[in-house]
């Protein structure tokens, strides 16, 4: 399937806040570790940004300050929506709703279930 690396940053979110066991939880682990290989440059590149347009707080964390939130935008954006080929791990629907998914993490990764 093809995703786009803000798509995959923004499941990759999604999948960061599930705590499954059995299937369903080694599917979400496999995707996990899938996503990140595939966004490493992305993330570095954004990590990038974030040091160019962003300013040192709590030692060496930065944070883009509002005034500059919009050029940090436009320059990340350029990034977001490019595309790479992504083979999920897939599980049945059966698998899929029988953990504890609530609806909005059950939509943002409904790509899972085997069709």
């Amino acid at each position: 399937m093809k995703m786009t690396n803000v798509e995959g940053a923004q499941c990759l979110s999604v999948m960061m806040s599930i705590q499954e066991k059995g299937k369903l939880g080694f599917a979400i682990a496999k995707n996990m570790r899938k996503l990140n290989d595939e966004l490493r440059e992305y993330f570095a590149k954004r990590d990038e940004l974030i040091m160019q347009y962003g300013e040192k707080r709590d030692g060496d964390r930065y944070w883009v300050p509002p005034e500059k939130a919009q050029e940090f935008i436009d320059a990340l954006s350029v990034y977001d929506e490019i595309e790479f080929d992504f083979e999920p791990q897939k599980i049945n629907e059966e698998e899929f709703c029988s953990g504890s998914l609530t609806s909005d993490q059950m939509y943002a990764l409904y790509w899972m279930i085997n069709e």
